[in-house]
Order: C-alpha cells, then structure tokens, then sequence
C-alpha cells in the first residue's frame, strides 16, 4: 500500500474539469510497459492507450460529459489514479 501511496503523488492530470483534451502529468521516461486507461464512473473502458511522454496528451473530445477515472499501469501493476470531470461546452 505504501508504494502505491508513493506513486501515485507523481500523476496529475489538467486541466481539471477538461473540455477537448486533458495533460496527464506522470514520471514516465518512455516506458514501453506503461500505458493508462480512462473508465467511467460505471467502470467502462472509455479510452485507453501508450504512454510515451511525461506530459501525455488525451484527446477527450468523444468522451461524453461526466465524471471519470484514469489510472496509469505499468504490466498488470496500477501505479495510480485520478479523478477527472469533462464539462460540457
């Protein structure tokens, strides 16, 4: 529980609530293994993909408005999460 606490203080994301596209702020340094996924509040797999930047940009224009969740992974370990909301124009 400890390393994920410790973790998890490395991953941001903004703008928070987003509209179009939401920075997801993280230590990658290009870790093929590492990747995140964004899941509604029912627990659907909305979006996912590779990270490849320590400021990863996601598109979230076809996300419908509400409230999510995005976890970044490394393998089958979460490294951590956060709680985002995209607004509606």
């Amino acid at each position: 529980m400890y390393d994920y606490l410790k973790t998890d203080n490395l991953i941001h994301v903004f703008p928070n609530p987003c509209l179009d596209q939401l920075t997801l702020s993280n230590n990658s340094n290009g870790n093929i293994n590492r990747r995140y996924e964004v899941t509604n509040i029912y627990g659907r797999k909305v979006r996912f993909g590779q990270i490849l930047n320590k400021n990863e940009v996601i598109n979230t224009k076809e996300i419908e408005p509400g409230y999510y969740i995005i976890q970044v992974k490394e393998n089958e370990r979460t490294l951590g999460s956060r709680k985002f909301i995209k607004k509606d124009k």
